[in-house]
Order: C-alpha cells, then sequence, then structure tokens
C-alpha cells in the first residue's frame, strides 16, 4: 500500500476513532443525567410510597370512626324511635286520663246536685 493510501486509512480510522470516543463521551453523559434522574424519580416515589402508607393509614382510621358513628346513629335512631313511641303512648294515656277526670268531674257535680236535693229535702220534710 502506498503512504498516502495508510495516511488516508489512518486518518479514517483515526476520525472513526474520535467519532467513536465522542459517542462514548456523549453516552456516557446521558448515562449519568439517567442515573441521575433515575435516583431522583426513586426518592420522589420512595416519598409517595410513604405519602400512600400514612392516607391508606389515615383512610383506615377515617373508615373505623365512621363505622363508629353509623353505630351510634342507629342506636340514636332506635332510642329516638322507642321515645316517639313513649311520648305518643304517654299522649294518648294523658288523653284517657283527662276524659276520665271530665268524667269524674260530672258524676261529682251530679252527686254534688243530687246531695244539695237531698239536702233540700231532708230540710224541707
Amino acid at each position: 500500500m502506498s503512504s498516502s493510501l495508510i495516511e488516508k486509512v489512518g486518518l479514517i480510522t483515526k476520525a472513526k476513532y474520535e467519532a467513536l470516543q465522542k459517542q462514548i463521551e456523549e453516552l456516557t453523559k446521558e448515562r449519568e443525567a439517567l442515573t441521575k434522574e433515575n435516583m431522583e424519580l426513586k426518592a420522589k416515589l420512595e416519598e409517595k410510597m410513604k405519602e400512600k402508607e400514612s392516607l391508606t393509614k389515615e383512610n383506615s382510621e377515617l373508615k373505623t370512626k365512621l363505622e363508629q358513628l353509623t353505630r351510634e346513629k342507629e342506636e340514636l335512631a332506635k332510642e329516638n324511635a322507642e321515645l316517639k313511641a313513649d311520648i305518643e303512648s304517654l299522649g294518648k294515656t294523658l288523653r284517657e286520663l283527662e276524659e276520665e277526670r271530665k268524667r269524674l268531674e260530672e258524676k261529682i257535680r251530679g252527686l254534688e246536685e243530687e246531695l244539695s236535693r237531698l239536702k233540700s229535702g231532708t230540710s224541707v220534710s
């Protein structure tokens, strides 16, 4: 081979080597950037996982509290229904007692009138 051909092959080889070296440097920089980004994403993921655990715990506590409040509400509703029934029953009893009082007052008036008539009849005789 001639020296000019050898020089050309050398230059081409050198150019290819330099191009490959440049690609290696670029890929190394990209890898470093991706590694850094990967680490940042892992940190964010870890943070989000902790957040998720915290929210899951909070949700569990809220569900428990909701269940407790629901039970209390049901108990109060039952108690209220019983109290309403008692009030209704007492109202009915009160009306019955009022009617009985009126009947007794009428009887008393009738007896007083009869007693008064008897007294006036005995005083006349």
